[in-house]
C-alpha cells in the first residue's frame, strides 16, 4: 500500500507544479509569438483585425508593396507611445495578411537627417506633441506619424496617420496605388470665388485626379473620361451649360450638383439671389427645389458675443434655425451613403419637392431630410441672430401650419428625360465665356440630343455653403468632410472604400438609471421645480425613483464583481479540487488492495 503524502510534500508538489507551469506557459508563448500567426478579433466592433477588404486587396497584389514609417521611434508622451504601438502592430497584421507582397521599413526623421530630407519631399511633417515634464512645463517633441507606399514605379504619401483612421487611410492609398487607371474628377466652382473651395478641391484629390472646368458653355466642356463631375454652386448659368451636363449624363456620366439660390456673403452683408441656370434640368427631372429657405427647430448653436461699451462681457449659444443639424432619423438607410453616417450638417438649405408628374424613367432616394418641426420660409434679408426673434417666429410657424419633414438632397437614377428635345442651344466662343456672358440668342446646332438614356447617376444637394472653405472643415464638425468622401467613393464606385469607413466603434452611452426611473414614473424637471417652496421634503415618487435607481447600479455592480470573483475561484480552486480527487481516488485504490 502506497504511503499517503505528508503536508510538506503536498507543498513542495504544488510548487514545483506551479513552476512547471509557468515555465511551460512561457516557452509556449514565446514559441506561438514567432511561429503561430492565428488571431482573432473578439471585440464587438470588430476594430482590431484586418478587414475582409483590405485582406482581399493585400492578397491580390501582383508585384511588391513597399511601405515605409516615418514614425517617431522613441516618442516621449505616453498618448503617442500606445498610438505607436497600435499602429506598429496593425502594419505587422497587414503584412503578414500579404504574405511576401508586402515589405515594412520603419525610419525615424528625428535621427536620421536622410530620413528627414525624404519625408519632407514627400510632404509629411511632424507635429509639436507634449513631451516629459522639465523645469515645472511641459517641453514640446516634434512627432513624425507618416507613411509612404510604393508600387510598380508609383508612389503615394499619408502624411500623418493615427490609430482611428490608419486602416482607412491605408486603404485609400493602396486602393488608388492598384488601380488600373486613377479616376478623373471633374470640379466646377464659382470663377470669382475660386479661393472659398480649396477643402472641396483636397478632398477630391484623395478619390482622384481633379480636372478644373472653368467654363460649361463652350464646346466641348466636358472631357469624355470623367469618373464623376461636381458642380458646386452654379450660378446663372448659360442654357449651353445645362446642356452639357445633361448630355453628360445620358452618356452614363455621374453627377453631383450642389445648388443656391440665396447666398449670406456675411452678418453685415445683404443676402444675393439668383436663378441657378439649371432650372430647365431640375424641371425635366421633376425637382421643385423652394423659393424660401428651410427655417428648422433641429439647429445648430451659434456662439453669440454680448458686447458694453466697446468690450465683450460675455458669450452665449443662441439657436440659428437657418443651419441645420441633420440627426440620424434625417439621413436614408437605404443608400451607403448615409447608412453609417452619425449626422450632417446643411446651411440656408432649400427643400427639394417633386413636381405633379414624376418622370417614370427615374428612380428618385431622399438622401437627407429635415426634421419634422421645420418650414419653408422666405428668405431673411440678412443674417439675424437674436433669441427673441427666433422665438417669435418659431411662435408664429406654428400657429400657422404643422411643420413637416423635408427632402433636402435626392439622388436619381434610371432614364433621364432631356429638357433639350428642340435642339441644342448653341455654345458660347471662349471669348464670350471669359467675360461672363450667359444671355442665350435661342439659336440651336444640329447636334444629336440624347434623352431617356439609363446609367446616369444624378445627386442633387439644395446647399451649396457645406462645400465652401468656410464650413468644410473640422472646427464646424467632421460630418461634411464624411459625407463628400461617402458621396465621392460612392458615385466612383468604391463600395469597398465605403465599407471601410463605415468601421467604427460603436457608441455606448453611460445608463442613466435615475432619469429611466424617473421617466418610469412621470417625473419631470418642472415637477421636481413645483417643491422649491418646501426644499427639505421630497416627494415620495422622487424617492423611490432614487431608490429603484441605487438598487440597479448596485445590482449591475454586484453582477460584474460576481463574476470576476467566480472567474478567479474556477481558475485557482479547480486544480485543487481535481488534485485532491485524484488523491482520494488513490487512497480508495489503496484500501481495496
Amino acid at each position: 500500500m502506497k504511503s499517503p503524502m505528508t503536508k510538506r510534500s503536498q507543498r513542495w508538489n504544488a510548487a514545483l507544479s506551479g513552476v512547471l507551469l509557468l515555465l511551460f506557459v512561457v516557452l509556449f508563448n514565446g514559441f506561438a509569438r514567432e511561429h503561430l500567426r492565428v488571431k482573432r478579433d473578439l471585440s464587438g466592433d470588430q476594430l482590431f483585425a484586418p478587414s475582409p477588404e483590405l485582406s482581399s486587396r493585400l492578397q491580390s497584389l501582383d508585384d511588391l508593396l513597399v511601405v515605409t514609417a516615418y514614425f517617431t521611434a522613441t516618442p516621449e508622451h505616453g498618448r503617442d507611445k500606445i498610438a505607436r504601438s497600435r499602429m506598429v502592430s496593425q502594419l505587422k497584421d497587414w503584412q503578414e495578411e500579404s504574405g511576401d507582397r508586402m515589405r515594412l521599413e520603419f525610419v525615424d526623421p528625428n535621427s536620421s537627417s536622410a530620413a528627414k530630407l525624404d519625408a519632407i519631399r514627400l510632404g509629411i511633417r511632424p507635429y509639436a506633441s507634449e513631451g516629459s515634464r522639465t523645469s515645472g512645463s511641459y517641453a514640446a517633441q516634434e512627432v513624425w506619424w507618416g507613411l509612404s507606399l510604393r508600387y510598380r514605379g508609383r508612389e503615394r504619401a499619408i502624411p500623418l496617420v493615427l490609430p482611428q483612421v490608419l486602416e482607412f487611410a491605408f486603404a485609400t492609398e493602396l486602393f488608388r496605388l492598384t488601380a488600373a487607371e486613377v479616376p478623373r474628377i471633374g470640379l466646377y466652382v464659382p470663377k470669382e470665388s475660386e479661393d472659398s473651395w480649396s477643402r472641396l478641391r483636397q478632398t477630391l484629390e484623395l478619390s482622384g485626379e481633379v480636372v478644373d472646368l472653368e467654363h460649361l458653355a463652350v464646346p466641348d466642356a466636358i472631357p469624355s473620361d470623367l469618373k464623376l463631375l461636381v458642380v458646386a454652386r452654379p450660378w446663372a448659368l448659360h442654357p449651353r451649360a445645362a446642356f452639357a451636363l445633361d448630355q453628360y449624363v445620358q452618356g452614363g456620366g455621374r453627377l453631383l450638383v450642389a445648388f443656391d439660390n440665396h447666398l449670406y456673403p456675411g452678418a453685415q452683408e445683404p443676402v444675393r439671389s439668383a436663378a441657378t441656370g439649371l432650372e430647365s434640368l431640375f424641371d425635366a427631372w421633376g425637382l421643385a427645389p423652394s423659393k424660401g429657405l428651410v427655417w428648422d427647430e433641429s439647429c445648430v448653436g451659434i456662439l453669440v458675443s454680448r458686447f458694453d461699451q466697446g468690450e465683450r462681457v460675455d458669450s452665449q449659444p443662441v439657436q440659428y434655425p437657418h443651419w441645420l443639424e441633420i440627426g440620424p432619423a434625417g439621413l436614408s438607410r437605404d443608400l451607403p451613403v448615409t447608412a453609417r453616417l452619425g449626422g450632417a450638417r446643411l446651411f440656408w438649405p432649400q427643400a427639394i419637392g417633386s413636381t405633379a408628374e414624376a418622370p417614370g424613367g427615374l428612380t428618385r432616394v431622399d438622401m437627407i431630410s429635415s426634421s419634422p418641426k421645420s418650414w419653408v420660409i422666405t428668405p431673411p434679408k440678412g443674417i439675424v441672430v437674436d433669441p427673441d426673434h427666433v422665438d417669435t417666429q418659431a411662435a408664429e410657424l406654428a400657429a400657422t401650419s404643422e411643420g413637416q419633414a423635408m427632402p433636402l438632397a435626392v439622388t436619381l437614377e434610371g432614364a433621364f428625360p432631356s429638357p433639350f428635345g428642340a435642339g441644342a442651344p448653341t455654345p458660347l466662343s471662349l471669348f464670350d465665356a471669359v467675360l461672363g456672358k450667359s444671355e442665350w440668342d435661342g439659336t440651336t446646332t444640329e447636334e444629336e440630343v440624347l434623352s431617356n438614356q439609363s446609367g446616369g447617376l444624378a445627386v442633387v444637394i439644395g446647399d451649396s455653403d457645406w462645400l465652401s472653405d468656410e464650413f468644410l472643415n473640422p472646427k464646424r464638425g467632421a460630418s461634411s468632410q464624411v459625407l463628400l468622401q461617402n458621396l465621392a467613393d460612392w458615385l466612383l464606385l468604391e463600395d469597398d472604400l465605403l465599407a471601410l469607413r463605415s468601421r467604427v466603434p460603436r457608441a455606448r452611452p453611460l445608463v442613466d438609471y435615475l432619469a429611466e426611473e424617473r421617466d418610469a414614473r412621470g417625473i419631470t424637471d418642472l415637477n421636481s421645480l413645483a417643491n422649491l417652496d418646501e426644499p427639505e421634503v421630497r416627494s415620495a415618487a422622487e424617492d423611490e425613483a432614487r431608490a429603484a435607481a441605487n438598487r440597479r447600479r448596485n445590482l449591475a455592480m454586484l453582477r460584474a464583481t460576481g463574476s470576476s470573483l467566480l472567474l478567479g475561484l474556477l481558475l485557482v480552486g479547480l486544480p485543487g479540487v481535481l488534485r485532491s480527487r485524484r488523491r482520494s481516488i488513490f487512497q480508495d485504490e489503496g484500501e481495496s488492495a
